[in-house]
C-alpha cells in the first residue's frame, strides 16, 4: 500500500533526473536575427515622467518603408 503512494513520487524524480541529465540542443551556426542590433536599446522619448506611471515612446524598425514608433 505504501509503495503505491510513493510510486508517483519516484516516477517524477526519475523523470526530473532524465531531463536534467540530457544534453542541450546545439545552437545553429547562424540565426535569422541580427543579435548585435537587437542587443542595442532603441532611441526613445519620454512622454510623461511625472506621477507613479511613466510613459515613453521608442523608435521601432520601419514597416513597409514607413517609420514606426
Amino acid at each position: 500500500m505504501k509503495f503505491n503512494r510513493l510510486l508517483p513520487v519516484f516516477c517524477n524524480l526519475f523523470s526530473a533526473v532524465l531531463v536534467w541529465s540530457a544534453e542541450p540542443v546545439p545552437l545553429p551556426e547562424s540565426t535569422p536575427w541580427d543579435v548585435e542590433a537587437l542587443s542595442r536599446a532603441p532611441a526613445y522619448e519620454w512622454v510623461a515622467k511625472e506621477g507613479k506611471v511613466k510613459s515613453l515612446t521608442y523608435r521601432g524598425l520601419p514597416y513597409k518603408g514607413k517609420a514606426t514608433s
